[in-house]
C-alpha cells in the first residue's frame, strides 16, 4: 500500500468543475451572514468559521461512524476559505458603495435623479 503525502488538485474537466464549484459555493456565505448580523466583522467571523469547520466536522463524522467516505480534503478547505474571502470582498463593496454614495451625494458619483 502506497501512502500519498501530498494530494494535488485534479486537472481533468471534472476536477476543474469541482474546484470552481467549491469556490463559488462559498461566495454567497458572507452576504448571508451580513444580512443576518448586519455587521461586517461578525460576517467575517461567521463566514470563515463555517468555511474552516466544514472539513474537520466531516472528519469527526467519518471517525464517529466508522465508515470512511474519504470526503475530507485540505484542498476543499482552502477553496472554501478563498470563496468566503471573495464573498467578503463583494459584501464589503456592496455595503460601502451605497454608504459612500449617500454620504457624498448621488450626483457626485454620476447617478441621475430617476435612477435612485
Amino acid at each position: 500500500m502506497r501512502t500519498v503525502l501530498v494530494h494535488t488538485l485534479p486537472r481533468s474537466a471534472a476536477g476543474q468543475l469541482s474546484i470552481w464549484g467549491t469556490l463559488l459555493a462559498f461566495v454567497p456565505l458572507p452576504l448571508l451572514a451580513f444580512a443576518h448580523t448586519r455587521s461586517i466583522k461578525k460576517a467575517v467571523v461567521w463566514a470563515l468559521a463555517i468555511a474552516i469547520l466544514i472539513e474537520p466536522l466531516q472528519l469527526v463524522i467519518d471517525l464517529a461512524t466508522g465508515f470512511p467516505s474519504f470526503v475530507v480534503d485540505v484542498d476543499d478547505m482552502m477553496l472554501q476559505v478563498l470563496g468566503s474571502v471573495a464573498g467578503l470582498v463583494l459584501t464589503a463593496l456592496m455595503v460601502r458603495v451605497p454608504r459612500a454614495a449617500r454620504a457624498t451625494g448621488w450626483r457626485q458619483i454620476g447617478v441621475s435623479e430617476g435612477a435612485r
